[in-house]
């Protein structure tokens, strides 16, 4: 069976999300989903597969003229994850359990390193498990406009999702590859 399950992490990843309320002479970010994606790769016996998370929110609000958040939340919604293969989306929805755990999120605490050197420290909470993970990220900002990008690659297992198999042979690879690419508007 093949469940993209990395793609739940990458979802949660989408890394430097905001959320909370903007500090004083901060600007609230506004995500711009047509410029903006959120995807992952998964590799299973003998293929890969790519899949998108459809529905995300990312909230964040940016210090005076910083191109550094000063906080930030992403969320994801599980049920939105879609391969392209309805019958593998069923399945991986199951997997992840959505009914139970609707959502991925990561809360990030800090960004440190400075030009291309970034990285996103935060909480991803999958699969009601939360585990600290580091993002390599790039944030471009122009006046009123910021793009959020990077990519992580997660193990599930780490989550407690389990190894998916079919058929004793067929197998998913655990760690996912999740990548995202955020452009937005300043408030």
């Amino acid at each position: 069976m093949k469940r993209p399950r990395a793609l739940l992490l990458l979802l949660l990843c989408g890394v430097s999300a905001g959320a909370g309320t903007a500090f004083a002479g901060s600007h609230e970010f506004v995500a711009e989903a047509a410029n903006s994606s959120v995807k992952f790769t998964a590799r299973a016996t003998a293929h890969s597969f790519t899949g998108t998370v459809k529905k995300w929110t990312l909230t964040a609000s940016f210090p005076g003229k910083s191109d550094v958040p000063e906080e930030a939340t992403f969320s994801a919604d599980i049920a939105s994850i879609v391969t392209g293969d309805g019958k593998r989306d069923k399945e991986m929805w199951k997997w992840f359990e959505s009914d139970k755990f609707a959502t991925v999120e990561f809360k990030l605490k800090n960004i440190t390193g400075e030009g291309d050197a970034r990285v996103a420290h935060g909480d991803l909470v999958l699969h009601g498990a939360t585990k600290t993970v580091d993002i390599p990220v790039k944030l471009e900002r122009t006046d009123q406009t910021v793009k959020i990008s990077g990519a992580i690659t997660l193990d599930h297992v780490n989550f407690g999702l389990p190894k998916i198999r079919k058929m004793a042979f067929m197998t998913v690879d655990p760690k996912v590859k999740v990548e995202f690419a955020i452009a937005g508007t300043l408030k």
